[in-house]
């Protein structure tokens, strides 16, 4: 219940927080799974609560299925973005089973289900023709600085994913808008790729995220709460995979966009269920964070060094 301009800002910054202009803004070619998992992802949550309302059994049936395609082509894309996104799934199901008797709710996980397990199972064809194996989706035939083969999950990687993809801040850059992504050396105790990284909470409207709980209740929306406690989880989980193979800037966007939308929708709740000064402090405290995190998405545009598909102005 949310004034119509509060949503709109808080789409705009889930576009910032998505990081959809500085992919854009980049020409390199490891930015289009990003973008194409991105939009396979929101697309995967617009059907599935789309579904969700609408009366009529073709439509509900029809976005069923579309949100199942999409979540395959998330897979497709950016299989590390996919486990993100799979932070979502309690909320879904449990929007589903309430929905009335088993006659009423089957249906749907069929029709969602079904387009999941054929996706899954043509790109795990693919993968075994095209590599050298089901779920081999061909991170070991990159040609990159190091040999992906030689690179193991390990457990002692957990703490450093926290801190490149959570904590890790930016740097100053002497220049306007003296900000940008930094760079941290330390010692992993084995060969890593390590780049220019910004971790998600140098975004500072992700913060809201950790008042979500105050806001959740598992007595009056279920689904929601878990949904809510399952996403930073599965969070850490993927940066802690994608820590394991290298840290960049842009492996970030595989958790930002989803990390975040709790946060938003965290701000969204404390400031309708907020009353008097209350309400205006909640109102402002969130409108600053989506000022600030907005600056540090310019930032990260203009001082990178990236391929622009198109040429600067310079003064």
């Amino acid at each position: 219940k949310a004034p119509l301009w509060m949503v709109s800002v808080v789409s705009f910054t889930l576009i910032l927080l998505a990081n959809i202009f500085t992919c854009l803004s980049d020409s390199k070619m490891y930015m289009i799974p990003l973008l194409s998992g991105l939009a396979s992802g929101f697309a995967f949550l617009y059907f599935a609560l789309k579904a969700l309302e609408v009366k009529k059994k073709w439509a509900k049936n029809t976005l069923w299925v579309l949100s199942g395609i999409s979540y395959v082509l998330i897979v497709a894309s950016r299989p590390s973005m996919a486990l993100a996104f799979m932070g979502f799934l309690p909320l879904v199901f449990f929007d589903i089973f309430q929905q009335g008797k088993i006659q009423v709710w089957l249906p749907s996980l069929v029709y969602l289900g079904t387009p999941v397990v054929l996706g899954a199972l043509a790109i795990m064809w693919y993968n075994g023709a095209r590599f050298s194996g089901p779920f081999d989706f061909g991170n070991s035939y990159q040609l990159t600085v190091h040999d992906c083969r030689e690179y193991t999950m390990s457990l002692k990687m957990l703490p450093y994913a926290f801190i490149h993809y959570f904590v890790q801040g930016p740097s100053y850059g002497g220049n306007f808008p003296w900000l940008k992504a930094s760079y941290y050396t330390m010692d992993y105790g084995r060969y890593l790729y390590v780049d220019k990284c910004l971790g998600v909470l140098a975004y500072p409207a992700t913060i809201m995220a950790f008042f979500s709980p105050a806001v959740c209740s598992f007595k009056k929306d279920l689904g929601k709460a878990l949904s809510f406690l399952c996403i930073p989880i599965l969070c850490l989980l993927v940066a802690w995979v994608d820590t394991c193979t290298g840290v960049h800037y842009r492996y970030v966007y595989d958790i930002l966009a989803v990390f975040s939308i709790p946060a938003l929708m965290t701000w969204l709740d404390v400031y309708t269920r907020s009353k008097g000064k209350m309400k205006v402090n909640i109102l402002v405290v969130g409108l600053v964070l989506i000022a600030a995190t907005a600056y540090v998405a310019y930032a990260l545009i203009v001082s990178q060094d990236f391929d622009h598909l198109f040429h600067r102005l310079t003064f």
